[in-house]
Order: C-alpha cells, then sequence, then structure tokens
C-alpha cells in the first residue's frame, strides 16, 4: 500500500482496532520500535514484521527445539531498490525478475540474486558450514551482504509488537 500522505499517527489509528493498548500509548511504544521509520518505511515494516517475520520467528524458535532436526536459518532483508519491503522479491530474483511488468532490476538486484542462488544451491546440496544452527544464529541476505547474524530477525520490535498483543494476526497459508 501507498501511505506516503499518511502521517505516523494516521497509521497507527489503522492498528488500534486491532489492540487493547490505549492509542497514544500504542503510537508511542510502535514509534519507539520504528524509530527512524518515515511514514511509508513504518507501514511496510510494521505489516511485515506483524504478518510474517515475527510469526515465523516463533515457528522457527517451536521448530529450533526439536531434538530430531537441525534448524538453519536465512532471513532476506533485500529489497527492491525503492522499496523498504517488497514480498516475493527473492522468488522475483530467483526466477529472472520475470513476471513484474516494468522492473529494470539494477546491478545491486544482480548481485542479490546471485547471492541468493548460490546459497540456496549450497542449502539443496547440504553445504551449509559457517551457518551456524539457528537460534544461535540466522544467515543474512541484505542490500549486499551477506553475513551471520544473532539476534533473530527484527528481535526488538518483535518482543515490543508481542507485549503489545498484536501478533495474532499473522499471514494464514
Amino acid at each position: 500500500a501507498v501511505v506516503s500522505t499518511q502521517s505516523t499517527g494516521d497509521l497507527i489509528q489503522f492498528f488500534s482496532v486491532i489492540s487493547d493498548s490505549d492509542p497514544e500509548v500504542l503510537e508511542e511504544q510502535v514509534t519507539a520500535l520504528y524509530s527512524s521509520a518515515s511514514p511509508q518505511e513504518l507501514w511496510d515494516l510494521l505489516t511485515t514484521d506483524l504478518r510474517s517475520t515475527c510469526p515465523m520467528d516463533e515457528v522457527a524458535r517451536s521448530m529450533s527445539t526439536s531434538v530430531h532436526h537441525t534448524l538453519h536459518r536465512l532471513y532476506i532483508s533485500n529489497s527492491q531498490h525503492d522499496s523498504t519491503a517488497f514480498h516475493a522479491w527473492d522468488t522475483y530474483a530467483l526466477f529472472g525478475f520475470t513476471g513484474w511488468p516494468n522492473l529494470s532490476p539494477t546491478s545491486q538486484d544482480q548481485e542479490f540474486r546471485n547471492s541468493l542462488i548460490t546459497i540456496l544451491r549450497d542449502f539443496a546440496n547440504n553445504r551449509t558450514e559457517g551457518w551456524g544452527v539457528y537460534p544461535n544464529t540466522t544467515l543474512f541476505l541484505g542490500n549486499g551482504e551477506v553475513e551471520m547474524r544473532n539476534p533473530t530477525p527484527q528481535e526488538t520490535q518483535c518482543n515490543g509488537l508481542k507485549e503489545l498483543e498484536l501478533l495474532q494476526y499473522g499471514w494464514q497459508n
């Protein structure tokens, strides 16, 4: 959604209907979690975290407790050059950026595609050296970098959103 004409407060009002928190408290806490975000970035990041990142963190944590499996996690923070969040961007990249009208991939987009293909090929061929095991580490693929990190993706934001009881609305695939 394009929300660049909205104020941060207006955007938070959209989320106040799913929270028992006072709207002013909600605005203060969410603004603190995403302190440097413009209204558009706030919308992109907040909806991504509420619907995908944070619920997937919970799933990954649960899966990591299995004694029968080792969990490796890849978190992709790369997005199209003029976007904060682009759902399925990795799929478009993986298949050569086809199927999206008027999309002109940049050299950075091509670098992302090459890194993604290498990571997925290595994983498919059981080459996970250096990945580490989740929840201790996560492989991050961002805008130009591939690195092992801890903590969990968006951990601070997810913990804050959980305290606000906003994480019950994840995507249902």
